[in-house]
């Protein structure tokens, strides 16, 4: 069960960074931002609308494009300055919000949820390659009581 609620941050975070690209001034900016929010609302992530318009308003009109002409859940070819853009969404995201839904969604018994909020806190979820990041899933052993 753990596992699984580490497995749909990381999901999203994927998600978030391939179609985060934009957001927020006119023309395709605008749609990429509306595209974003949407993507948010129907996975239930709270985002910041101002914030998302901000970062999509820096996006190159190509970068905006091709993140419009991508297929669902693929990856749009971007440029570097895309890219780096792509990071600068999760200061977007209500992380707090994010891991009280993650902790709703643990049992109640067996699992050390303050220890699992600690250990999601450490998470920079702009650099998905982070140490923290990737070492989440021995460090939310050590939040479980396996008993016996």
């Amino acid at each position: 069960m753990i596992r699984r609620s580490i497995c749909a941050i990381a999901t999203f975070a994927a998600i978030a960074v391939l179609t985060a690209c934009g957001s927020g001034g006119s023309g395709q900016q605008a749609e990429v931002a509306d595209m974003l929010m949407a993507d948010g609302e129907a996975d239930d992530v709270k985002l910041d609308r101002s914030c998302i318009q901000g970062v999509a308003n820096k996006l190159s009109d190509d970068d905006a494009a091709k993140i419009l002409d991508a297929d669902e859940g693929a990856d749009a070819e971007l440029s570097a300055e895309g890219e780096a853009l792509a990071t600068e969404i999760f200061d977007c995201i209500d992380t707090a919000d994010l891991i009280d839904r993650v902790l709703a969604d643990l049992p109640d018994e067996g699992i050390d949820k303050d220890c699992v909020r600690t250990e999601l806190e450490k998470i920079d979820f702009r650099d998905l390659q982070t140490e923290a990041f990737n070492g989440l899933s021995d460090a939310m052993l050590e939040c479980v009581d396996i008993g016996g």
